[in-house]
């Protein structure tokens, strides 16, 4: 059967495959339908994107036009059985957006709103009022096409989404996400063959994006501390010189902190630097106070000293000082000796370095509703278990797969660089950015804990995590059988 590309028709040779089947003819949906691939690719060259940007800025020209396509979005859900096809029952009266150049999903976002209204837009602009209007109905062939494109770019929209996040570390699912979004695209390539040449430029993109991040020493330590990986994506997913390299600079990192942490233990006292946390003002002033009353107590029992001052003076005062034995002058190591001394201390570093690489490894990865934690709850409870691999976390965890969280923080830079207060330092405007963005996202919320997630309450299926939780803190444990 020879046809377009629209929905219709695929609902239709869908609907025929069950009509055949059930009269036993071989008949499949796909196999036996040839696609009208000239008129496909001649509303491809027609730059459908470019007609949907052009109809919304013409829908957008005036408030009263956007009044009118929202009453009559309206006034066809109250007739739904009328107006819209079978299968719409309703069509939320939601604004037509528009595109930014600088932002490709604000395109993808345009086009699916767009898609969303089509329906009243079509009945908007068929209206004999507003001849006008009416060279912006698209075609079905179009809105085919507008529907892949759509498809195709809802991929990397939800990938970026997933990797722009600003409270949780994303940069040890950065090339597995991408890696996935190449095999999700090579996967659409078959199903959308149309579009099989544009969606191959975006893959040879992301390939080459791929072999790069292989060779980042931060994306192979961001996934090894990530304790749902570990070691297992990446010799499943890399080749085996790439798998022993990022392995190598794990190793590499610990042994630095290891090293550190060996001086500091063997440096001496007035030597060493202070590591204990600075206290705040509360602590310091309790500490200060009880200080106070010990030694209040302790002046109590103090004896007199003034009396023997004379006498402790004047025993010492003739008494001639030692003279400097040789012996006490410390021996110098040879170039030998040093060099024997930093081989044995480098292999005892190494020892302890893999010995708690090994216990890490050999834990295993997280799995089911344990993939869920926090990755910065989860080191912290392992500060003691694996104090090394801890120092690790601490630098690569903060580092983010993407730069949306870092515009969002200085996106509003302009509210704070005023007329009068145009020459502000660049690193005090960063602080007083990064304050006010944690300002407004630290809000209280009293309520956050309420809100419920109806798959938590279903009666049918398997119990999400939450529910489980919710179970054993309510000590229903028969439930959960």
């Amino acid at each position: 059967i020879t046809m377009d590309n629209a929905s219709n028709c695929d609902t239709m040779m869908a609907r025929l495959e069950e009509l055949f089947q059930a009269e036993n003819i071989p008949f499949d949906r796909d196999g036996n339908r040839i696609r009208q691939i000239r008129e496909y690719a001649d509303a491809l060259s027609l730059d459908p994107i470019g007609g949907i940007r052009t109809a919304v800025g013409a829908l957008h020209k005036s408030g009263q036009r956007r009044c009118d396509l929202r009453d009559v979005i309206i006034e066809g859900n109250k007739s739904a059985e009328k107006t819209w096809p079978d299968k719409v029952d309703f069509i939320q009266p939601l604004q037509l957006l528009r595109d930014v150049d600088t932002r490709w999903s604000s395109t993808f976002q345009m086009m699916g709103r767009y898609l969303y209204l089509l329906l009243g837009i079509d009945l908007f602009c068929a209206h004999p009022r507003r001849e006008e209007l009416v060279e912006h109905r698209i075609s079905e062939t179009t809105h085919g096409v507008l529907q892949d494109i759509h498809q195709v770019l809802e991929v990397p929209h939800t990938t970026q989404e997933l990797l722009s996040g600003d409270h949780s570390p994303t940069a040890s699912r950065a090339l597995p996400v991408y890696e996935r979004l190449i095999v999700t695209w090579r996967r659409f390539q078959e199903l959308i063959p149309e579009l099989a040449h544009y969606i191959g430029v975006g893959i040879a993109k992301l390939e080459e994006y791929v072999v790069k991040g292989r060779r980042s020493q931060i994306y192979a330590l961001a996934m090894l501390i990530n304790p749902s990986y570990k070691m297992e994506w990446v010799s499943t997913h890399w080749t085996s010189e790439d798998a022993i390299q990022a392995k190598e600079w794990l190793r590499g990192a610990m042994l630095s902190y290891q090293h550190e942490k060996r001086k500091l233990s063997t440096a001496p006292a007035l030597h060493r630097k202070n590591t204990m946390p600075i206290l705040n003002i509360v602590d310091r002033a309790l500490r200060a106070q009880a200080h106070g009353a010990d030694h209040l107590d302790g002046l109590l029992h103090v004896q007199r000293c003034s009396s023997s001052v004379a006498t402790a003076s004047s025993s010492h005062s003739n008494t001639p000082a030692p003279d400097p034995s040789p012996m006490s002058t410390p021996h110098e190591m040879t170039d030998a000796e040093k060099a024997a001394q930093e081989a044995e201390e480098l292999a005892s570093d190494l020892r302890v370095v893999d010995e708690e690489l090994r216990r890490y490894l050999e834990h295993g990865t997280l799995q089911g509703a344990e993939r869920d934690i926090s990755l910065v709850k989860f080191w912290e409870s392992k500060v003691f278990i694996y104090p090394l691999l801890y120092r690790v976390a601490l630098d690569v965890l903060p580092v983010q797969a993407s730069a949306v969280p870092c515009e969002r923080i200085f996106s509003s830079a302009r509210e704070t660089t005023t007329v009068r207060q145009n020459k502000l330092n660049p690193a005090l405007l960063k602080v007083l950015q990064i304050l006010k963005f944690l300002y407004k996202q630290e809000r209280l919320d009293f309520t956050s804990d309420w809100i419920a997630n109806p798959d938590d309450y279903a009666t049918e299926g398997k119990l999400t995590s939450a529910a489980i939780r919710e179970l054993l803190d309510a000590g229903k444990l028969t439930e959960l059988r």
